[in-house]
C-alpha cells in the first residue's frame, strides 16, 4: 500500500457524490420518458406520423443509453465504495503491524524495565544503603550522648557476622537446605554463591537473544511456505527488534536437569533478559529418588537480569551484611 496514493475518506465521499448524481440524472430520465418516447403527431397525415415515429424513436434510444449508463454508473460507485473499504481495512492491518511489531515492543519493554531499575534503587536501594552508611556514626554517637558503652561492644561482633555472610556468599558456590517435609511434598532452600548467582543472570540475556533468533526463523520461513510473502518481510524486518527485545527483556523458562548435593531434579530454570527484573527464585520440580512425594519445591536468591542484580542485589547485600 504505500506505493498507493489514496484517502479512503476521499473515496467514500465520491461515491456518495455519485450516489447523488446518478439519482438526479435517473430523475431527469424518467421525467422525460413520456414526452420524448410517446409523441403525438401534428396531424393525421402520414408525414407528421412519420415525423413523430421518428422522434419517438430517437427517445427510446435515449432512455436505452441512459439506462446503460445508470447501470455503468451504479457499478463505479460500487467499485469505488468497496475499493474505499478495502483500502481502509489495509491501512488499518498495517498500522496495527507497525503499532504492535518489534521495534514498538522493544521501546516499551525497555522503558518500563529502565523506570522499573530506577524506582527500586531511588525507594529500596538508596534507603538500605544509607541506613548502612549512617548507622554506625548514629550509633555511636548515640552511645557517647548518652554514656552508655554497651551497644559499642556489639559493633565488632556484627562487622564479623557480615564478614562471614559475605564470604560464603562469594565462596560457596551451591548450598541446600530443608525447610519443610510433609507427607506429600519436601520444601528445599537453594544458596547460590554471588560469581555463580550473577553467571546464570548474565547468560538469561544470550539465551533470551538465541530463542528469539530460532522463533523470527520460524515464523519467517512459515511465511514464506504459506505464500505470505508481506508476513515474511514484516518478520525478517522485525527481527533485529524482536532479538534485542529478548537480549534486554526477554523472560523464557527452560527445563533443565539439575544436579544439587545428594539429589539430581529436573526443574523448569527461569532466564532472563538483560534488564528484566528480579524475582525470587521459586521452582517446582520432580525427582526419582523420592518417588513418593508428590511435590519438590526449591526457593532461592532473586534471579532476573544482570543490570538489576549489580545494581539492586549486590549493593543490598553489602548494606545488610555490613550494616548494623
Amino acid at each position: 500500500m504505500s506505493f498507493v496514493l489514496a484517502t479512503p475518506e476521499l473515496m467514500t465521499t465520491a461515491a456518495q457524490d455519485l450516489a447523488a448524481i446518478r439519482s438526479t440524472l435517473g430523475e431527469a430520465s424518467a421525467t422525460a420518458a413520456a414526452p420524448t418516447t410517446a409523441l403525438a403527431a401534428a396531424a393525421e397525415d402520414e408525414i407528421s406520423t412519420g415525423i413523430a415515429a421518428l422522434f419517438g424513436a430517437f427517445g427510446s434510444d435515449y432512455q436505452a443509453i441512459s439506462a446503460q449508463a445508470q447501470a455503468f454508473h451504479e457499478q463505479l460507485i460500487d467499485l469505488l465504495t468497496v475499493s474505499g473499504g478495502a483500502y481502509l481495512s489495509a491501512e488499518t492491518a498495517a498500522t496495527a503491524t507497525v503499532t504492535t511489531g518489534g521495534f514498538p515492543s522493544l521501546v516499551a519493554n525497555t522503558t518500563a524495565n529502565l523506570q522499573t531499575i530506577a524506582d527500586t534503587w531511588t525507594n529500596q536501594t538508596v534507603p538500605i544503603l544509607t541506613h548502612a552508611v549512617t548507622g554506625y556514626p548514629q550509633l555511636i554517637s548515640t552511645s557517647l550522648a548518652s554514656g552508655n558503652a554497651l551497644p559499642l561492644l556489639a559493633i565488632p561482633a556484627n562487622l564479623a557476622q557480615g564478614s562471614a555472610t559475605l564470604y560464603q556468599a562469594f565462596s560457596s558456590p551451591v548450598s541446600l537446605s530443608l525447610t519443610s517435609l510433609t507427607p506429600s511434598g519436601i520444601s528445599l532452600g537453594v544458596g547460590l554463591g554471588l560469581p555463580q548467582l550473577l553467571a546464570l543472570n548474565a547468560l538469561g540475556a544470550p539465551v533470551n537473544a538465541g530463542l528469539a533468533v530460532g522463533a523470527s526463523g520460524t515464523a519467517f520461513f512459515g511465511a514464506l511456505q504459506a505464500g505470505d510473502t508481506m508476513g515474511a518481510i514484516s518478520t525478517l524486518a522485525d527481527t533485529p527488534a524482536n532479538i534485542a527485545n529478548g537480549f534486554l527483556n526477554g523472560s523464557q523458562t527452560l527445563s533443565m536437569q539439575l544436579s544439587l548435593p545428594g539429589l539430581s531434579v529436573a526443574a523448569d530454570i527461569p532466564f532472563s533478559g538483560l534488564l528484566s527484573p528480579l524475582q525470587p527464585l521459586s521452582l517446582t520440580a520432580t525427582t526419582p529418588v523420592l518417588p513418593l512425594l508428590n511435590s519438590l519445591t526449591i526457593t532461592g536468591p532473586p534471579v532476573g537480569g544482570l543490570v538489576p542484580s549489580l545494581v539492586q542485589y549486590v549493593p543490598e547485600l553489602l548494606a545488610t551484611s555490613l550494616g548494623p
